[in-house]
């Protein structure tokens, strides 16, 4: 059985569905101002104070409507059974993501796979390692605080029902990320993140699925090596040429 690391026993969540949709036109509101500027300015270093600066206004927001943050960010000591059974949700959502992707590709192709030269220096802007840590440590747990943390909690507060909950969380996910093209296979993956969530209750699990889904296409193509993800690298152009934050 599951521990919690916290000893200070269990604690009401008394947020509010609104307070969850507040928190998301914030962080949306953020993304095409501030954030767009700083990722513009600063590039990966600028991704990574996007990542922490999510994490800060989860906290923030928890702290200002006096919400434990054991409750809003539950963290438990994780079962080996269940870590298990997180890589094989994440196999079977990607299987699931790839053709959406390819579907995607098949109708927009130049909007998919146009890939400026400029996008290579962005990502080797910094070491591998840290490139690595950026792109796969950070949003594991920064946006993982904000979805599956603040607003998954605040709608639960009201719903409970759970396949309602993973669709609309899914769908915020997929907004979250700013792009027409990349709306569907991240909407999918959001859901998956979510109703692990609702499930465990327990952040260990979407985290580490968010860190797998990040990291481990990226080291299969090489990316430790000094290659690049054609898939990545176009996703982000796309966010690039819309004057998007990257996320």
């Amino acid at each position: 059985m599951e521990k919690n690391w916290s000893d200070t026993g269990k604690s009401t969540c008394t947020l509010k569905p609104w307070h969850g949709m507040v928190m998301f036109l914030v962080v949306m509101a953020s993304f095409y101002t501030i954030i767009a500027w700083i990722q513009g300015k600063w590039g990966m270093y600028g991704l990574a104070l996007t990542e922490l600066y999510l994490l800060l206004l989860s906290i923030a927001g928890a702290k200002l409507l006096k919400q434990p943050l054991e409750t809003i960010f539950p963290v438990k000591k994780p079962e080996g059974k269940k870590l298990l059974a997180v890589v094989l949700f994440w196999i079977s959502s990607y299987a699931l993501v790839i053709p959406l992707t390819m579907l995607v590709a098949y109708f927009y192709p130049r909007q998919m796979f146009s890939v400026s030269g400029n996008l290579n220096t962005f990502i080797a802007s910094v070491p591998p390692l840290l490139a690595l840590f950026i792109s796969s440590v950070l949003p594991a747990v920064c946006e993982e605080a904000v979805h599956r943390g603040f607003i998954l909690k605040s709608m639960q507060s009201r719903f409970h029902n759970v396949w309602g909950l993973t669709f609309f969380m899914g769908i915020l996910f997929g907004l979250f990320h700013g792009s027409v093209w990349r709306f569907l296979p991240t909407a999918l993956l959001g859901g998956v993140l979510s109703y692990l969530m609702i499930r465990t209750e327990n952040m260990i699990y979407p985290a580490l699925f968010h860190f797998i889904n990040n990291s481990l296409p990226s080291v299969l193509s090489g990316f430790l090596s000094g290659g690049i993800d054609t898939d990545q690298m176009a996703a982000t152009e796309q966010l690039m040429e819309q004057g998007l934050p990257l996320s």
